[in-house]
């Protein structure tokens, strides 16, 4: 099964290997190649990782604070998100920053739910964010 970035995972990816190498040599080497040796767990066992929210799966990362993000498509895998453990709901500030976070992994799958690009019949644009619900998930800003 193919896996494919959406545009935004693959800036988040780009975005946090540079700042890993600005931070100490060849460290965004080593962020690159934990990336790449999750994608065949993935692609081998797409439904063993926990959900995140809705259709989006989660894949945790054990050396560095980040996950994937991610749906199971008919004949591949779509990455949504590169996403850094600590915009998860913790401090002041962090909470709204993960429900963008989350919003436009929703949105871009909302937008391919309906391009016809993934089956949805029937599907609604809700999240449960901190026992809040977002409704019409596109909250890009």
């Amino acid at each position: 099964m193919r896996v494919i970035f959406s545009p935004e995972a693959r800036q988040e990816f780009d975005e946090a290997e540079q700042y890993y190498d600005r931070q100490v040599p060849r460290l965004g080497e080593r962020f690159r190649a934990e990336v790449r040796s999750a994608l065949p767990r993935i692609r081998a066992w797409p439904l063993s990782y926990p959900i995140e929210r809705g259709e989006i799966r989660r894949l945790t990362f054990s050396r560095f604070p980040y996950k994937l993000l991610y749906s199971v498509e008919a004949d591949h895998i779509y990455i949504i998100a590169v996403a850094q453990h600590h915009r998860e709901p913790q401090g002041k500030g962090s909470a709204r920053q993960y429900r963008h976070d989350l919003g436009i992994a929703a949105s871009a799958l909302w937008q391919r739910i309906n391009s016809g690009l993934v089956p949805g019949e029937g599907i609604e644009p809700t999240l449960r964010c901190q026992n809040r619900i977002l409704r019409d998930a596109p909250i890009l800003s």
